[in-house]
C-alpha cells in the first residue's frame, strides 16, 4: 500500500460501470473510489459515432480527468479510454487498445497504463435477412455481449442484449423502408464483458505503475516510458529489432534507470539467421 494514497477519495470517471474492475484496484492501494455518476463521459466521443472523439485517446482521458475534477470534491481522479480497430502489427486482427489514467493534482501526478488485446468481438455487418442478423448475433457473442443496429437513414438502437428485441427491431427498421441495415457490436464495456476483462487487465498494469516508486524522489509511476531496440541474436550475436532495454522514467524528478527484459533473442526473430 503506498502512504501517498492511503485513505484519499479517487473519483473513477465512468458511466459504463467500468468500476466494477477499477474499485478493486484502488482499495487495494488504500483509496476510496467514488463514481462520477453525474458526469456524461459521452460527450467526449461514442463508440457508434453520434460523437465524434476530438483528439487522441491520452488528450481525452485528459478532459475526461479534469472534468470529473471539476465536478466532484477530489484530488485524485482515474479514466480509461479504449479504439478498437487493426492491430498495429498484424493488421488483419481486430484489437482492443485499452488506456487507463490516474489523475492527482495536489502531487501534479500523471500514470498511464496500456492493456493491448486480440481478445475482442469487435465487428459489423450489412445484413439483408433475419438469418444474416442472427448468424452475426451467434458469432458475437450474444446476448452476454450486446449488438447495435443502425440504417442508411441514421436511425439506431443500441444495447440490444435480447433475441426477441433484436429481431423486432430489425423487422421494424426493415419495414419502415430504408435501404441498408448494418448490425455491429456494442463496444461499452457495461455491454461488453470481453472489452470488460481487457480495462481490468490495464487496471491492473495501473496498480503495477503506482506501485512502482522512483528511487530518487520515492514518487509512483516509475515505469519504461521508452525502449531501445537491438536485443543481440542467440545464435549469431547480431542485433535484431527486438527490445533490447526498456528505460524507465520518473516524470516529477527526471531519473532514469535502464531495465533488461532479456539477453537474447530467439533466432527465428534474426534478419541473418532466418532472412
Amino acid at each position: 500500500m503506498i502512504k501517498l494514497f492511503t485513505g484519499r477519495k479517487v473519483v473513477i470517471a465512468s458511466m459504463h460501470r467500468k468500476e466494477m474492475v477499477i474499485s478493486p484496484v484502488v482499495e487495494r492501494l488504500g483509496m476510496i473510489p467514488e463514481v462520477a455518476f453525474e458526469l456524461n463521459t459521452d460527450k467526449f466521443g461514442t463508440f457508434s459515432g453520434e460523437i465524434e472523439r476530438i483528439g487522441d485517446p491520452i488528450e481525452t482521458l485528459r478532459r475526461k480527468c479534469f472534468a470529473a475534477l471539476e465536478v466532484y470534491d477530489s484530488e485524485i481522479v482515474i479514466a480509461s479510454e479504449g479504439s478498437f480497430g487493426p492491430h498495429p502489427l498484424y493488421h488483419f486482427i481486430p484489437c482492443d487498445d485499452e488506456l487507463i489514467m490516474l489523475v492527482d493534482r495536489k502531487h501534479n501526478l500523471e500514470v498511464i497504463a496500456r492493456e493491448l488485446s486480440t481478445e475482442t468481438n469487435f465487428a459489423q455487418r450489412a445484413v439483408e435477412t433475419e438469418e444474416e442478423l442472427l448468424s452475426f448475433a451467434q458469432n458475437s457473442g450474444f446476448p452476454d455481449h450486446g449488438l447495435i443496429l443502425r440504417t442508411d437513414r441514421n436511425d439506431i438502437q443500441k444495447g440490444i442484449m435480447n433475441k426477441d428485441i433484436l429481431v423486432e427491431s430489425f423487422r421494424k427498421f426493415r419495414n419502415s423502408g430504408v435501404r441498408a441495415i448494418t448490425v455491429e457490436t456494442d463496444m461499452r464495456a457495461l455491454f461488453n464483458p470481453t472489452r470488460m476483462k481487457v480495462i481490468a487487465a490495464a487496471a491492473e498494469k495501473l496498480f503495477t505503475a503506482l506501485r512502482s516508486e522512483c528511487p530518487d524522489c520515492q514518487m509512483p509511476g516509475f515505469t519504461v516510458k521508452r525502449t531501445v531496440k537491438g536485443l543481440p541474436c542467440a545464435q549469431c550475436g547480431a542485433p535484431t529489432d527486438s527490445t533490447k532495454y526498456g528505460i524507465k522514467v520518473c516524470d516529477t524528478c527526471g531519473c532514469e534507470q535502464q531495465e533488461s527484459i532479456r539477453e537474447l533473442e530467439d533466432p527465428m526473430y534474426c534478419l541473418f539467421c532466418n532472412p
